[in-house]
C-alpha cells in the first residue's frame, strides 16, 4: 500500500512489530519516519497503543505488563 507521500506503507503485522519493539533498528528508523506524515500508519499506530492501553492499563513496561498478563490468562484457562 502506498502513503499520499507515494512512499510504500508497511504491513500491519510490521507497525505492531515496530510498536512492541521486535524490530532492529533500521527498518524501526524507517517505519518511524515514515508514520508521522501517513494517516493510514500513524493511526494504525496510536489505534494499537490506545488498545494496548486499554488491555493493560497504563505502562512504561509493556513487555513485561504483556507477560504478566499472559500468564494470568495462561493460568485462568488451565
Amino acid at each position: 500500500m502506498s502513503s499520499r507521500a507515494g512512499r510504500r506503507c508497511p504491513s500491519f503485522l510490521d507497525l505492531a512489530r515496530f510498536e512492541a519493539g521486535d524490530l532492529t533498528d533500521v527498518p524501526s528508523a524507517a517505519i518511524n519516519a515514515h508514520a508521522g506524515p501517513c494517516p493510514r500508519c500513524g493511526g494504525a499506530l496510536c489505534e494499537i497503543r490506545d488498545a494496548r492501553v486499554d488491555l493493560l492499563g497504563p505502562t512504561w513496561d509493556h513487555r513485561r505488563t504483556a507477560r504478566r498478563a499472559a500468564r494470568s490468562i495462561e493460568r485462568q484457562s488451565s
